[in-house]
Parts: C-alpha cells; structure tokens; sequence
C-alpha cells in the first residue's frame, strides 16, 4: 500500500482517538457546570429575597414610626374633645378623631401582614441559604474530581499528539490539507473499500476503480462521498465507525 496513504490512516486512527477524549472532556464537565448553574440560580434567588426582605423592614419601621406620632395625635385630640363646647367642632374633630384611628388600625394591620410576609421570606431565605452551601461544597468536590480527570486526558491527548507528529512528517503537505477539509465537513476522511464497494457512503465502484484500490499504490478517492479510500479484505460489509 502506498507509504503516505498507511500514514494517513494512522493519522486518522489517533484522531479518533483524540476526538472521544475531547468528548470525555466535555461529559466530565457537564455535572460541574450545573452546579455552577443552580449555585447562580439560588445566589440570584436569595439576593431577591434579602431585597424584598429590606423593603418590607424599611416599610415595617416607617410605618411603626408614624403610627407611634399618629397615636399621640388621636390621643390628643379624644381628650380636646373634652374641652370643646361648641357642637359643630366637637363633632368636626370626632370625625378627625374616628378617622385617625381607623388609619392607626389600618396601619397596625399592615405592619401584622407585613411580619408575617417576612417570617415567610425569611424561611425561604434560609432555605435558599442552606443549599447555597451545600451546593458550594459541591462544587468544590465536582471541581477536584474534574481537574484530576482533566490531568489524565491532557497527558493521553498531548501522547496521541506526539504520536501524531511522527505520522505527519511521512505525508505530503497538500494530502493533509486535503484530508483535514474532508475531515471538516464529513468528520472522517478515509473509508475503507470492501466487496467492491465504499463502507462509508456504499457507492458501488467501478471494477477499473476498485482494482486500483486493491493495488494501493496510489490515494484514490470516493467518487460519491469524496473521501480517500483504501482496500480492506472482503469482509462481511459493515459501516465506518
């Protein structure tokens, strides 16, 4: 078989290789990368939650505030209420009186709901809180088991590449060249030939086509699929991997 076309192949062989640890390097990864997705989700959750809990003290603490004035008003009033002989003003500042203490009920209201909205908030918060750290130190396990995992196919890969090297040197510039674009577009760019036909695309070559692949004394390629070809002994036809 033709020197540069057996390079090629082993060319090919280690990027298979390289391809399924790259892919492994992704997998290994996915289970850390939602951890850090739910970690932000819950940190973004509770940084709504402690929000919304600051509006509601602020609230809380204005409204107590001006009830405490607004208490001290109406009492002042109920007892001016003693003093006024004039009946259109007594029943004048008993309307304003009656009013107030509707108001100072309405707020006493509020601030209850209010209470009860933040005990709510609150155990949420602490909620989201506690997964918050159970996810951190997830996280920080998931990340020591990936950069462990990392290491070991960094060390396979820079191997298949060393490997790769020695092969390269062996086949022309322009086969690479060519053997990388077919790669680009169908992902593998040898195929064997079997049975007269090609076991990537399942063209059916002609006996002139075939018979020179047999030989393997030159790079042919598919004429359907474009990929190189070589000879593999007639075997039972199955697919390229």
């Amino acid at each position: 078989m033709n020197e540069a076309l057996l390079h090629l192949i082993d060319v090919q062989r280690i990027d298979g290789k390289v391809d399924t640890l790259n892919k492994q390097r992704t997998t290994t990864s996915q289970k850390l990368v939602s951890l850090k997705k739910r970690r932000d989700e819950v940190a973004s959750q509770l940084t709504q939650l402690d929000a919304q809990l600051g509006d509601r003290d602020r609230e809380s603490r204005n409204l107590n505030s001006n009830l405490a004035l607004d208490s001290a008003k109406a009492k002042k009033w109920e007892a001016r209420l003693n003093e006024i002989r004039n009946q259109r003003e007594f029943l004048a500042l008993s309307r304003e009186v009656e009013g107030q203490k509707k108001q100072n009920t309405e707020a006493q209201e509020r601030i209850a709901n209010l209470g009860t909205e933040s005990k709510d908030l609150t155990g949420k918060a602490e909620a989201f809180r506690d997964e918050l750290a159970e996810t951190e130190i997830d996280i920080e396990t998931e990340q020591a088991l990936v950069d462990s995992k990392m290491k070991e196919l960094d060390v396979e890969l820079q191997g298949f590449e060393t490997e790769k090297k020695e092969f390269l040197s062996q086949v022309p510039a322009p086969i690479l060249k060519r053997y990388d674009l077919i790669r680009s577009k169908r992902g593998v760019a040898l195929a064997p030939v079997a049975n007269g036909r090609c076991l990537a695309c399942n063209m059916l070559f002609a006996p002139q086509l075939y018979n020179t692949v047999v030989r393997g004394d030159t790079i042919e390629t598919c004429p359907a699929c474009n990929r190189f070809v070589y000879y593999r002994p007639e075997t039972p036809e199955q697919p390229v991997a």
